[in-house]
């Protein structure tokens, strides 16, 4: 997609992009997605919530922000029963997320029993807001996740949560103004108990 296209087009292509993010994951059903999206702001909220597996991915194609302002409270960015990736998009984008004013800005989590999933996100920025209590990133109830290359600062309670998760990688992150950086509560359990930091400044 690209911003200030036009969410009647058929979503395909560059030239025929939609407008929205909220367009490409009204068609996101059974099965493998990618949404490739052009740089830009987006004010929006973005909610993947399914009832059968998908596998999903958002790859920024320059700088993406997704801005909460007048968008009111609640999640910001929401998979929930399926995979998702937030990734560059050929190696080259980043992924904004700003002004929410919410507890938690974006949620990866899966309701359903045996439902596990995998969630990743690479290449982002969280930026919060200290006035209130809020969270950068929450991973719940996952098989696995792996949060790499990402950036968090100005939160009041954690920059990254990460809450009944079989394994985890943390990789080459930096978390800075945050009350803690990244925070851990009956994670890691089965077994394939397993858990990375590296090169994580927090």
């Amino acid at each position: 997609m690209l911003f200030r296209s036009n969410d009647g087009n058929g979503g395909l292509s560059p030239t025929d992009a939609f407008q929205t993010i909220g367009a490409a994951t009204a068609l996101m059903v059974d099965g493998t997605h990618t949404v490739i999206i052009g740089a830009g702001t987006y004010y929006e909220r973005v909610s993947l919530i399914h009832t059968t597996g998908v596998s999903s991915a958002f790859e920024a194609d320059g700088v993406v922000v997704i801005d909460g302002t007048g968008s009111g409270s609640g999640t910001g960015f929401l998979t929930r029963n399926c995979s998702a990736y937030v990734r560059p998009y050929n190696n080259n984008g980043w992924f904004v997320f700003q002004n929410w004013d919410t507890a938690t800005m974006v949620q990866a989590d899966y309701t359903l029993a045996g439902a596990g999933t995998n969630n990743q996100f690479t290449n982002c920025i969280f930026k919060g807001d200290r006035s209130i209590n809020q969270y950068g990133l929450l991973s719940d109830a996952n098989t696995g996740a792996r949060v790499e290359n990402c950036v968090f600062s100005g939160f009041s309670v954690a920059g990254y949560n990460v809450y009944n998760i079989y394994c985890y990688n943390v990789l080459n992150n930096i978390f800075h103004d945050c009350f803690i950086g990244l925070y851990g509560s009956q994670t890691i359990f089965g077994d394939r108990k397993s858990t990375r930091l590296n090169s994580s400044h927090l």
